[in-house]
């Protein structure tokens, strides 16, 4: 292909993912789904033609992660935070937490039967599968009632967050030890002083900005922030949900300092328009991720018996994990559906596949398993939220910046929550 038809090609899947964005949003389905099933489309019409079957796994884990990173900015731009909220924060981030390490273990245990290997390569091959889906989850429940609509914002991205700090422990401890486990506690309190430092960093930055072009260049900075931390092990995706939470909330901060660095007259429009910015992007990043994620899927692989068989145990004990720990310590049982349904597999499990040394692999942990687990936990996901009713906040995106800007914030406006 040409470069006049690679350009030809790209802006008619953008076009079509915006009409699938439309037609989402009329028929309840996450318009991820749909993305993902264009491109199982796409497949199977180069098979058919005799086209050749592109290989991108080269691609996928940079389009992946710049994706991760919006669209986790992006939720958390969405976030208000009061003191009315944090009991759902807190047990947002206590189920994300407890059922990673739930899952991960009894995963792990039903690898361990499968292979007979050894443990800490089954736990390990195992942990992507444990991950909620930040990048799916996210936009799937935009129709839900704004308490659960936030509870899974929160906690798929407290996952993402957790599950990368625990992928990286299980690589950097092979032979793990309690001295692991406080190195472990150590830069995590590091991590959280790293973001929220960072993050009032980066709003001084923005507040002194004076070129027209300042939006991309802080998303910039978060991918290198990202990248860097990566080059370290150390999960700095949680700095870029500190960030866009703090961008969120700054008008609650109310006292000399920051009055002084890092308020300023136009911050209410470049807040907005930094939401936009990169509500947009985030769109581009996972059209073209999504299309190329279900374009990989070999449909055939997915109906061999081994696959069937062990994504069917791998998908039982997800959602055993899940609904055993919010039956049991949810405060109100009714409460638990659709959330129960909400558990994703996608971008990170994806992302954290690849990243898995090849000495460590699995041979029964392959691309057609992954598909299984993704398929098969995304279309629950979608039967919970269409059996929910999926109740709407907003109808499109802008009516999502109306409810969310500073002018009718998410909380009461007779309750205190200014700091300072």
């Amino acid at each position: 292909m040409d470069v006049y038809q690679i350009l030809t090609l790209m802006s008619l899947l953008v076009m079509l993912s915006y009409f699938l964005d439309l037609v989402a949003h009329k028929i309840n389905i996450p318009s991820v789904m749909l993305l993902v099933a264009t491109g199982i489309g796409i497949r199977q019409l180069c098979e058919y033609f005799g086209y050749p079957i592109v290989n991108f796994d080269k691609i996928i884990p940079i389009i992946g992660n710049i994706g991760l990173i919006l669209i986790v900015f992006e939720g958390a731009l969405d976030l208000e935070v009061s003191r009315k909220k944090l009991p759902l924060t807190a047990w947002a981030f206590v189920s994300a937490l407890v059922i990673l390490i739930f899952t991960n273990l009894v995963l792990g245990l039903i690898f361990h039967l499968i292979t007979i290997q050894d443990f800490y390569q089954c736990v390990l091959n195992a942990l992507p599968f444990s991950i909620i889906s930040s990048a799916i989850a996210i936009p799937s429940v935009m129709k839900l009632q704004q308490e659960s609509k936030e509870f899974i914002i929160y906690e798929s991205s407290f996952s993402d967050i957790l599950g990368i700090i625990l992928f990286n422990f299980f690589i950097i401890n092979r032979d793990i030890k309690i001295v692991s486990f406080v190195n472990l506690g150590w830069n995590m309190l590091l991590l959280v002083f790293l973001a929220v430092v960072c993050s009032f960093i980066l709003v001084f930055v923005l507040s002194r900005l004076r070129h027209k072009i300042k939006f991309f260049l802080i998303i910039a900075i978060l991918i290198f922030v990202f990248s860097l931390g990566k080059v370290f092990h150390l999960s700095t995706l949680l700095i870029i949900l500190v960030f866009g939470l703090l961008l969120r909330n700054l008008h609650k901060f109310n006292f000399g300092i920051f009055n002084r660095y890092l308020k300023y007259d136009r911050y209410d429009e470049d807040f907005e328009r930094m939401h936009q910015i990169t509500y947009e992007s985030a769109f581009l990043i996972k059209t073209f991720f999504f299309l190329i994620f279900g374009y990989i899927i070999d449909i055939k692989e997915l109906f061999k018996w081994e696959v069937l068989f062990n994504g069917t145990l791998l998908f039982a004990g997800i959602l055993f994990c899940r609904f055993l720990f919010l039956f049991l310590f949810s405060k109100n049982k009714k409460t638990i559906f659709p959330e129960v349904f909400i558990s994703p597999r996608g971008l990170i499990t994806v992302l954290l596949y690849f990243m898995i040394p090849d000495e460590l692999k699995l041979p029964e942990v392959n691309m057609a398993l992954l598909m299984f687990v993704v398929l098969s936990t995304n279309i629950t996901m979608i039967v919970g939220i269409i059996a929910s009713g999926g109740k709407p906040t907003a109808d499109d995106f802008d009516a999502v910046l109306i409810e969310h800007s500073f002018h009718e914030p998410l909380i009461d406006e007779n309750e205190n929550d200014t700091v300072g």
